[in-house]
């Protein structure tokens, strides 16, 4: 899954992706007989992050729009959000504020 990520004025390609991944022991016997295992790119996964959100940041009921948004990041970019750019358009490629980096990823904050 392609995300071009925007840095200043630009444009390359993200060439890592981030997976959720989890296995589980199948038994017969009281022995393992083998493991079943499975994951999601979480990559550009819009309804990963929403449905975190209308979890965690459950809206309030006089209010159209969530109380909160989710973003997951591969470093400083954001790879899944529901943050949006200006132009309505989920802010997936770009770059993390200076203000946000040291708040959010360096000192670990919401």
């Amino acid at each position: 899954m392609r995300i071009k990520v925007l840095d200043n004025s630009e444009t390359q390609d993200l060439n890592s992706a981030l997976a959720l991944v989890s296995a589980m022991s199948v038994f017969e016997r009281n022995r393992v007989v083998g493991v079943v295992y499975g994951g999601i790119i979480l990559n550009k996964n819009s309804e990963f992050v929403d449905r975190i959100r209308d979890t965690i940041l459950r809206t309030d009921k006089r209010k159209p729009t969530p109380l909160g948004t989710v973003t997951v990041f591969l470093d400083d970019i954001r790879v899944s959000t529901n943050v949006e750019t200006s132009s309505g358009e989920r802010a997936v490629g770009t770059r993390v504020s200076p203000e946000v980096r040291k708040q959010v990823l360096e000192e670990g904050k919401m």
